[in-house]
């Protein structure tokens, strides 16, 4: 393996042994702080509705603003695609 094929997998390495805890723990940090009322956060979501988060830590207010991003499906529907989640 050439010095360059070990960057690239030191850096791969690197990536994903932060994977987990980068993209999964803060997903689940938000549901267990929602429980019951993780349906506002999704419709928020959903419906590209801002959330205005108050009185929170910067960790909670980044999870809070990663599980809008991703739950919102932005990026899902493109213009002039024969396809779309509406027609679903």
């Amino acid at each position: 393996m050439n010095c360059e094929e070990r960057g690239l997998e030191s850096h791969i390495k690197s990536y994903l042994s932060s994977w987990f805890e980068d993209v999964v723990c803060p997903i689940q940090r938000v549901v267990l702080l929602f429980q019951e009322k993780l349906t506002f956060l999704l419709h928020a979501a959903l419906s590209y509705t801002p959330v205005e988060v108050k009185e929170s830590d910067e960790k909670t207010k980044r999870d809070i603003n990663r599980f809008l991003s991703v739950a919102s499906l932005q990026g899902l529907i493109h213009e002039g695609t024969m396809t779309s989640l509406c027609m679903a």
